[in-house]
């Protein structure tokens, strides 16, 4: 399998693209602006995802996703990732400006902020929101039980927790992502692992996770990864 660089920060680009500019968008993510990115230093590596329903996939106009892998927040400040956002090339400007974004940056939770880590030809991706009374709960759930049974399923090659960060560019925060401060990203050898048996039924709600109730809430989508066709673009 594949493996990715890995760092102690993550963006997070969710785009919504009329079909008639797919095409596009995609021959410009894919030509270009991944590669332009990618070469800001300390950018790690970047992925580009499309949105797979699924029967518990949660209501979105956003079906595409980039994540870039952080070693830390100082690519964001240095000069060449200023000039990609204050001096966009022609392509951006015809692509990117009337695009539905959602812009979110996150710092990773737990060890090993940094390291490489396999990479899978999907994910599951779940941000989350847990009310501050739950807090300490929702977080000894997620990793004592929850996390450890959706590994144990054959296919689920790895996972990460993000909480988001303030990395002081004063926007991209969209509102559908209100109060959705953590993030879970699953790496699965392909998007047909969350259709087993054996992964419906790690996933279902236990006792500790109802008692959780209301006060947190999921937001589920699976992606299946489109550029490059495998790994990270590094």
């Amino acid at each position: 399998m594949p493996a990715q660089q890995t760092g102690s920060n993550l963006l997070q680009l969710r785009w919504s693209v009329p079909q008639p500019k797919v095409a596009d968008f995609e021959a410009w993510y894919d030509e270009e602006h991944l590669a332009d990115m990618v070469a800001v230093p300390g950018i790690l590596g970047g992925r580009r995802f499309a949105r797979q329903a699924t029967d518990f996939s949660s209501p979105t106009d956003f079906g595409f996703v980039t994540l870039y892998e952080l070693a830390d927040l100082e690519p964001m400040k240095r000069p060449e990732f200023q000039r990609l956002v204050d001096e966009p090339s022609p392509w951006t400007r015809r692509v990117a400006f009337d695009l539905g974004l959602a812009r979110t940056v996150y710092r990773r939770l737990g060890a090993g902020t940094q390291d490489r880590q396999q990479t899978g030809s999907a994910l599951l991706h779940v941000m989350m929101s847990a009310e501050p009374s739950v807090l300490e709960d929702f977080h000894s759930w997620y990793d004592e039980e929850h996390l450890p049974a959706l590994l144990s399923v054959p296919g689920v090659l790895n996972a990460r927790r993000f909480e988001t960060t303030d990395d002081g560019a004063g926007f991209g925060r969209h509102e559908s992502e209100a109060g959705l401060d953590f993030l879970a990203l699953y790496e699965l050898a392909d998007a047909g692992i969350v259709d087993t048996a054996v992964f419906r039924e790690s996933s279902k709600a236990t006792p500790r996770r109802r008692r959780l109730g209301d006060a947190v809430q999921a937001h589920t989508q699976v992606y299946r990864q489109v550029f490059p066709a495998e790994g990270a673009l590094e």
